[in-house]
């Protein structure tokens, strides 16, 4: 790696994983504002010198100032998807952008992928039973994400929630950010660790939640990479994905006697 790419390399990771990856950590700290501020500074070197990874950095500036903008944890979600909008408008207008997102694509989907997914179904879904059996007084937290919707409403709305929710995290992690990370490294070995990392750390307030969170995101997303290193795509990381996500709807909605 050249000396000036490694500093954009530096910068890059600082955009991303540096800022995003810990604000859900932080994200009631009164400080918080300030790490938009260093983002945008820091990718004024990256568009400067006209950098390849600035286009990925782009996105996570986006993505970090609609968390901001939509009272950070509770609209997280939302957030990702005003900033994939932003972002996909301004790569429908600008040529160079456009050419830049060459990530978004579906990929392989046959046997072998297939019983890949299958055991990543049954390695999530083991651990986040697990988990949430050690962790129920924790519940609680996510009371105020569960709406008080008749049951079967809640069904449908659980599975929107899981498609919705897979597809934005792949498009983030495995997507967006795995792009920028590939063209840091050759290794998939590194680009897998990172990206499951920076999966990982975003969980702290997620389900599963904390330090315990972590760590088994940080796992769940080790395997996930190494579907989307497999598959070449995005297509099979997001169904093994939207699968985790239905374990996780069932159990709040199970516990809190909603359905």
């Amino acid at each position: 790696m050249k000396k000036s790419f490694y500093l954009d390399a530096v910068l890059y990771l600082f955009i991303t994983i540096g800022v995003i990856g810990v604000a859900p950590i932080f994200v009631f700290s009164s400080y918080l504002w300030i790490l938009p501020v260093l983002q945008v500074v820091f990718l004024i070197p990256l568009l400067i010198k006209k950098s390849k990874l600035w286009y990925s950095a782009l996105f996570f500036v986006l993505l970090f100032l609609f968390f901001m903008l939509t009272s950070r944890l509770n609209f997280a979600l939302f957030a990702s998807i005003l900033a994939f909008i932003i972002y996909l408008l301004g790569a429908l207008i600008f040529k160079t952008l456009r050419k830049e997102i060459l990530w978004l694509k579906k990929g392989l989907l046959n046997k072998n992928i297939a019983m890949l997914i299958v055991g990543a179904v049954v390695i999530s879904t083991t651990g986040l039973l697990i988990w949430a059996y050690f962790s129920r007084h924790t519940f609680s937290f996510y009371l105020t994400y569960v709406p008080e919707w008749r049951p079967g409403f809640l069904i449908i709305g659980a599975v929107a929630f899981a498609v919705v929710n897979a597809i934005s995290e792949e498009l983030v992690f495995r997507g967006i950010f795995w792009d920028g990370l590939e063209k840091i490294w050759k290794n998939p070995v590194f680009v897998i660790s990172v990206q499951a990392v920076f999966f990982g750390l975003c969980h702290y307030r997620g389900f599963p939640s904390g330090v315990s969170g972590i760590f088994l995101s940080f796992g769940y997303g080790m395997i996930l990479g190494f579907i989307r290193h497999k598959s070449k795509g995005l297509l099979a990381p997001v169904i093994a994905h939207f699968f985790a996500d239905i374990v996780i709807a069932i159990v709040l909605l199970k516990y809190f006697n909603f359905i």
